[in-house]
């Protein structure tokens, strides 16, 4: 099992952007667990994809994976523009090869807004 992180970090101009904590795990090769907590929008999405640039290489050491799956309960804000990097941060993957688990409140109600609530995993006991 892989695991990395990311925390977000205010930049010398002293501008400092919303919490982002970025988890990666790989127990199985062929689907990455991402676990995305804090806030995902304008300013914290290019961190997002830059913290996930080394999956994007299919001759990588990690291999490229063919699913990914967001966990998602301590995402307690995404806007549109952060919605658009959590679909593009890992090349190659898109609404047909990305799932979400327990998407916080407010994030499925975006995903519900844009048509996107299938990408919901659904829970066993439902």
């Amino acid at each position: 099992m892989t695991v990395r992180t990311l925390k977000s970090r205010a930049d010398p101009s002293g501008y400092e952007p919303p919490p982002l904590d970025v988890s990666v795990r790989s127990e199985d090769p062929s689907a990455f667990m991402i676990e995305v907590r804090g806030e995902l929008d304008l300013s914290t999405g290019p961190m997002l994809k830059q913290h996930l640039e080394s999956y994007n290489d299919p001759s990588g050491s990690n291999g490229h994976p063919r699913r990914v799956v967001y966990l998602l309960p301590e995402l307690k804000f995404m806007d549109a523009r952060g919605l658009h990097y959590l679909l593009t941060a890992v090349d190659g993957h898109g609404p047909e090869t990305i799932t979400i688990r327990e998407p916080s409140s407010s994030v499925c109600r975006l995903l519900e807004l844009v048509g996107l609530d299938s990408m919901i995993e659904e829970r066993a006991n439902r």
